[in-house]
């Protein structure tokens, strides 16, 4: 089913995920997505989209993997 959600993400949305999965507890932090060409805004609006698409859940005003296992998928890749 994940797999399937996101293959469906453009290649920004795609690549602020795999960087999100190694980023961790930061991957809130915009200014860190300049490593895959994503300007601040460019970076907010990937996380936006990752959160309605349910892979990301806003917690205590931070973001978070919804499920650990999408995010061990992309870490691994």
């Amino acid at each position: 089913m994940f797999e399937r959600q996101i293959r469906r993400l453009d290649p920004s949305t795609r690549a602020a995920l795999d960087l999100a999965a190694v980023l961790g507890r930061r991957l809130a932090d915009l200014s860190l997505y300049g490593v895959v060409d994503l300007s601040g805004a460019a970076a907010g609006e990937a996380l936006s989209r990752l959160k309605e698409e349910g892979l990301l859940r806003e917690v205590q005003g931070g973001l978070e993997f919804r499920n650990e296992l999408i995010r061990a998928r992309h870490t691994m890749q």
